[in-house]
């Protein structure tokens, strides 16, 4: 089972039907697996805004709230959000959210574009703070997981424990596959996408 099976599965088991998360290739990833569920996927332009609508929809729904953030600017944007106001909220009022961070220590597709383009990378290459080590001093639950059975193992004590937590998922790209938008593979995957992008015209 991959990463994102195991979140989908996860997901569904649970009975929750909304998750969040903002832009990047592991999230989208998610979200793409998240379209052939039961579970809706919403995507936000920033990922503090993923971490504060998970939060508004655990409290105000009573149901767990979900989202997602990848490496670099993304964990840092949803990493904002946990330093103000969710985390806190979210434990001095006992509702339950997940903060998952696929944590990989890679740039991907902006760093990629620049050495294809300029033959150097502009970026600074910086190690992101421990999360769960974030979480837990805050007197949140904090997973810091490296492999796909860790990962697995964290999700599913999250799913259940009903507090607020946060998977620092130090998973390199190469075990987090693309996800393709068809059950039948990535190539009927392509194929179906451009047929509803003509049909939409």
């Amino acid at each position: 089972m991959q990463v994102y099976e195991a979140i989908v599965k996860g997901l569904e088991s649970a009975g929750v039907n909304t998750a969040f998360g903002g832009n990047g290739e592991n999230v989208a990833s998610v979200m793409l697996a998240l379209k052939h569920s039961r579970v809706r996927p919403i995507m936000t332009r920033h990922e503090q805004a993923a971490s504060f609508m998970a939060c508004g929809y655990a409290m105000y729904t009573n149901k767990l709230g979900v989202c997602f953030a990848t490496v670099g600017p993304g964990a840092f944007n949803l990493f904002s959000g946990l330093a103000r106001f969710e985390l806190m909220t979210a434990l001095q009022n006992d509702v339950p959210v997940i903060w998952v961070i696929f944590n990989d220590g890679e740039y991907k597709l902006v760093k990629l574009y620049q050495i294809a383009t300029y033959g150097e990378s502009g970026l600074v290459e910086f190690a992101n703070p421990d999360f769960a080590a974030y979480a837990k001093a805050c007197g949140a639950d904090g997973h810091r997981v490296e492999t796909l059975a860790e990962f697995e193992s964290a999700f599913a004590a999250a799913l259940t424990s009903g507090r607020p937590t946060v998977i620092d998922a130090k998973i390199t790209r190469w075990a987090l596959p693309h996800y393709s938008t068809s059950p039948e593979g990535v190539i009927p995957g392509i194929w179906e996408s451009l047929e509803e992008r003509f049909r939409r015209g």
